[in-house]
């Protein structure tokens, strides 16, 4: 993989869309018992090999899960199946599911995408080597017609025939073409943008100083343009041209990274570390922490130290 964080993140987009472009549909694993599908195989689940500690979990939300790179398993209610590329999987809500390794020494990575409250797709690349561990790789986020037409889909249930998936194989295609465009056009504009002189970097470095001390503290764009006297979207024009995410996405960064260094101290509930970066609410802010770091909050402590 290349080693510039925006290279390797359309390289996991451009692997996905050969994932989801060749699989055939009679392989594509069912969140679900179906009469069509990839068949498990005979292995049992072995906790050891799970991501999360506690093994198998489940969400209120549709998922997709692609298989982006070397070797990995997908385990369903009692079910393990192998799940290397080109392999998908849909998961219906409420169906309980693990990833895990094929081999303790055999790395892999593979691409979740559920949808958002907030009617965007979010898409994590979750990577486990065996000298690491399990590590939340790359992160995207989509909102776009084809995403509500791919929900749509998929809250129906997953597909009754091999050919009622080729719908939700162009829906996938057209996501993930489209987040492709995006992350390759971002790489190549921060590139230009660095060769040139620096912009405001006396007022960026006071905005970045502000989120970095007060984060925990109800904020967002237009509050922070106040205190500049510059307009909210040239503000986050800048800051974005300046760190490579926008204001909520970073205020969002140093929340997370600071809820995890909490959970691994597990010397606070929930719902307390949920106050102290600046949730009111633990169900809200663990859906979030989840999102981000790939785990529970619940699990943080446990996933890191394996």
């Amino acid at each position: 993989m290349p080693a510039s964080a925006d290279a390797t993140k359309v390289d996991w987009l451009r692997l996905a869309i050969q994932c989801v472009a060749t699989v055939e549909a009679d392989s594509v694993i069912l969140g679900e018992p179906a009469g069509w599908g990839a068949k498990p195989s005979r292995a049992k689940i072995d906790p050891a090999r799970l991501l999360l500690p506690r093994g198998v979990h489940a969400h209120d939300i549709p998922e997709v899960c692609i298989a982006i790179r070397g070797s990995a398993t997908l385990a369903f209610d009692g079910k393990v199946y192998p799940f290397s590329p080109p392999r998908v999987a849909l998961i219906r809500p409420g169906v309980h599911h693990a990833e895990g390794y094929a081999r303790r020494q055999s790395s892999y990575a593979i691409m979740w995408m559920h949808y958002c409250s907030d009617r965007s797709l979010i898409t994590i690349v979750s990577e486990y080597r065996p000298a690491g561990g399990w590590h939340v790789t790359a992160r995207y986020a989509l909102r776009s017609r084809g995403v509500q037409r791919l929900l749509g889909k998929l809250s129906g249930g997953v597909p009754a025939s091999a050919a009622a998936f080729e719908p939700i194989r162009a829906d996938l295609l057209n996501i993930l073409t489209e987040m492709n465009r995006r992350n390759a056009y971002g790489a190549v504009e921060r590139k230009s943008r660095r060769s040139e002189a620096p912009v405001h970097d006396e007022l960026l470095k006071r905005v970045r100083d502000y989120l970095d001390h007060n984060f925990a503290t109800p904020i967002d764009v237009h509050t922070v343009a106040a205190l500049t006297r510059l307009t909210p979207n040239y503000l986050n024009s800048l800051f974005s041209r300046s760190t490579g995410q926008g204001i909520h996405e970073y205020l969002i960064s140093l929340r997370m990274r600071r809820a995890m260094e909490l959970c691994r101290h597990r010397t606070l509930l929930v719902k307390e570390v949920a106050r102290t970066i600046g949730y009111s609410d633990p169900l809200y802010f663990s859906r979030a922490f989840r999102r981000y770091h790939g785990c529970w909050p619940t699990d943080a402590g446990a996933a890191v130290g394996r």
